[in-house]
This record gives structure tokens, C-alpha cells and sequence, in this order.
């Protein structure tokens, strides 16, 4: 099976995605669309056949001051910016 990362876009299966994560199914099913119509992020989806969505990630532009952030988040941070780079 060939999967592609794409933009999110209207004819995407969002319906149908679970990642066994409520929170995470939740924000795709009904917050990503406006989110990304708002220009408050952008949605990438793993696409599958037939626009089945196999997963996504977002990107935004929206900061938290580094003090408000805990330490064991910050390192996690810090290790997947070290990762991707």
C-alpha cells in the first residue's frame, strides 16, 4: 500500500479515523477544518486509498512562553526538533 502526506482537504475520511486517542480523533473529526479555514494551523494527512486518512500532524504558528512549558515536555521538545533536523 502506497500512502502519500497531504494537505487536508473536504473529500478526506475523517470519519473513519481512530487512533484510539479521544483527543486526538476528536480535534481531527471536528476542530481541523476550521482550524486550517482560519489560517490557525495547517493539517497534514497520511493518506491512504481511497482519501482514507492513516494519520495527521499540524503545524502552527502560535507560541508558549518557555517558562509556562514543564520541564519534561520541554526536554521531549527538544528532542524531536533534534530529530528532525
Amino acid at each position: 500500500m502506497n500512502y502519500q502526506t497531504v494537505a487536508l482537504d473536504n473529500n478526506h475520511k475523517k470519519e473513519d479515523f481512530n487512533c484510539d486517542k479521544k483527543q486526538l480523533n476528536r480535534y481531527l473529526h471536528e476542530q481541523a477544518t476550521q482550524d486550517v479555514k482560519r489560517s490557525l494551523s495547517a493539517c497534514f494527512i497520511l493518506e491512504g486509498n481511497n482519501k482514507a486518512v492513516k494519520g495527521y500532524y499540524t503545524l502552527s504558528g502560535a507560541s508558549i512562553k518557555r517558562d509556562l512549558v514543564p520541564d519534561n515536555v520541554r526536554k521531549k521538545c527538544l528532542l524531536l526538533i533534534q530529530i528532525c533536523l
